[in-house]
């Protein structure tokens, strides 16, 4: 069976100017022409409900009267006008404010009209993305909140991705370890600050959050620029896409190296106290205390 018996015969009419109108009055999309002034010569029923005016209220208007714009932040008027005078069709997204005063975001192609290579005008199809553009908006708000929580968070947090390289390292992790957000971000957590003596551990560990091993606890060293050592107590969880694939690894951590020289140094106390009380200060005891 060949392609065209698949496609079935146009009408005669079709072609039409009542057809072509029918057409562009049934799309979602908003249809319009301008003339070299920039006033409108079209306007299409979808125009209509989109922006709120009628043929009437916006045939022989000036666009920017009618439709008060701005072009997104590295958009260029110029640029629009440029294209068309050369021949060349402008893509391109902004706001308008329509009928009822509301302003909503539309992505715009248009097409010059030439004759004689003299710019006649343009026909401009226009979307509304307003949905889509406030999605991202919030997307874009929502990742400044999180980087200034993590910026004043005392806590280090550290997100890797499933390989273990780094996505974040929040100031806490800049200020301990020494390096910046920039040096280590695309790295393996385990070429920065892991001691070599344990980066078979934390790969391990690693591992595990991959098969669903979440959330779980862990401590381990932490090399700094000047290579000090500094003991890190993690918990640790996972982000997940829908077919629950591991897409990020959050490990969250304090510094405990303190707090275990204390302890060890309170047990090391403890120990003394005791030898002496039960041996008292025989010079056994006192080897035993001194290490000797």
């Amino acid at each position: 069976m060949g392609p065209s018996t698949l496609t079935p015969p146009l009408d005669a009419s079709f072609d039409d100017a009542e057809s072509r109108r029918l057409l562009f009055d049934h799309i979602s999309d908003a249809v319009f022409a301008t003339d070299a002034a920039n006033r409108f010569t079209h306007w299409t029923a979808s125009a209509e409900r989109m922006f709120g005016y009628s043929a009437a209220e916006a045939m022989g208007r000036p666009f920017e009267e009618l439709l008060p714009y701005r072009l997104s932040p590295n958009g260029d008027e110029g640029d629009l006008f440029t294209a068309l005078a050369a021949g060349r069709t402008w893509r391109g997204i902004g706001t308008v404010q329509v009928r009822d005063g509301r302003e909503i975001w539309i992505e715009s192609t248009v097409e010059p009209i030439l004759a004689d290579g003299r710019l006649l005008g343009s026909v401009s199809v226009a979307r509304d993305v307003t949905a889509t553009v406030e999605a991202q908006q919030k997307l874009v708000d929502e990742e400044r909140f999180v980087d200034a929580v993590l910026g004043v968070i005392g806590a280090l947090v550290v997100v890797l991705d499933p390989q273990g390289r780094v996505m974040r390292f929040n100031a806490a992790c800049e200020r301990l370890s020494g390096y910046s957000y920039a040096e280590v971000v695309g790295r393996m957590v385990w070429d920065v600050v892991i001691p070599p003596a344990e980066v078979e551990d934390v790969r391990a560990a690693v591992a595990d959050l991959q098969a669903g091993a979440f959330p779980n606890s862990h401590e381990n060293q932490w090399v700094t620029r000047t290579g000090a050592l500094r003991l890190i107590s993690w918990e640790n969880t996972c982000l997940t896409d829908d077919q629950g694939a591991v897409t990020h690894v959050i490990a969250t951590g304090i510094d405990i190296t303190e707090a275990r020289w204390r302890d060890d140094a309170l047990r090391g106390i403890v120990t003394v106290g005791r030898l002496l009380a039960e041996q008292g200060p025989v010079p056994a005891a006192l080897d035993a205390v001194l290490g000797e």
